[in-house]
């Protein structure tokens, strides 16, 4: 029996490594002023940028990069400062961040499984664009309105952020290791094709941006064309419009703001968040 639409984790995540799920916190901070006032509403994914007691709790160690000369990211793991710090979760998945504040990187694995050389690699990419780039092609931290209710950012806007940033890692990775990513991205084609034989895509925004992101990747790395329509061939234009070989902050804005106007009113920005330390992403 295939998994339900409606599970925790969307389908194709099982097979795209899960890291559009990552898990996140919402936090309420008050400003000491003349007039309390509620900051913004800062949604924080599982990297602990708020919670350091957590995050040393569950460290269970650096992440060893030795990978098989077959499957080498050719030198991008050497260029990587911060330590790499595996962390179990409870979750089924996994997912990826980083601290920037505290310089290091963070991969959140299921517990009692192994990290794959794929997975690996993978993490490495977000790690090196994290650090070369911009630390939001790991981590995802967001700052609200008031008015935004959580339900709606939590289906509209979270599975953008997240997905966005995988659009870069994985141009990275294929760049670095082609034959690995390109038969990564065809497992993943046929996993589309045996979970939605009729070629019909049900289910969440997340699991429309995940099989988005599958098929327009099939296109640009593998020249595999799979046929499209409505929401969610303005999806799959959404990332084919952005450059994945080229990643830049002003890129990464381009591929939020265009996935988020197929379906949504809201905007993101970047913004230095004084109390983290660190630039957001601000929605507006």
């Amino acid at each position: 029996m295939r998994p339900g639409i409606s599970d925790a984790i969307s389908l194709v995540s099982m097979i795209a490594g899960g890291a559009t799920k990552n898990l996140f916190v919402m936090i309420f901070r008050f400003l000491p002023s003349r007039k309390a006032r509620l900051l913004p509403k800062l949604y924080v994914d599982g990297s602990g940028f708020n919670r350091p007691g957590d995050l040393e709790k569950t460290n269970t160690g650096v992440i060893d990069l030795e990978i098989s000369t077959s499957r080498s990211t050719l030198g991008l793991e050497a260029e990587i400062l911060w330590p790499l710090e595996k962390m179990e979760t409870k979750d089924s998945f996994w997912s990826v961040s980083c601290d920037p504040v505290r310089k290091r990187h963070c991969f959140f694995l299921p517990e009692n499984k192994e990290i794959t050389e794929i997975q690996k690699m993978k993490f490495v990419a977000h790690a090196w664009l994290a650090e070369k780039v911009h630390h939001l092609f790991s981590a995802v931290v967001a700052e609200c309105p008031d008015e935004l209710p959580e339900k709606v950012f939590r289906k509209t806007l979270w599975p953008v952020l997240s997905v966005s940033r995988v659009w870069f890692a994985d141009a990275l990775f294929i760049k670095n290791s082609p034959e690995q990513g390109r038969n990564d991205i065809k497992a993943r084609l046929a996993f589309l094709d045996e979970t939605f034989p009729s070629g019909v895509i049900e289910g969440s925004i997340s699991d429309f941006l995940e099989a988005a992101l599958i098929l327009a990747e099939g296109r640009v790395f593998c020249d595999i064309k799979r046929p499209c329509s409505g929401k969610m061939a303005e999806i799959v234009e959404a990332f084919l419009k952005v450059d994945p070989f080229d990643p830049s902050f002003a890129a990464l804005k381009l591929l939020n703001n265009g996935l988020l106007a197929v379906w949504s009113p809201y905007r993101v920005d970047i913004a230095h968040n004084d109390e983290l330390g660190m630039e957001v992403w601000k929605v507006f």
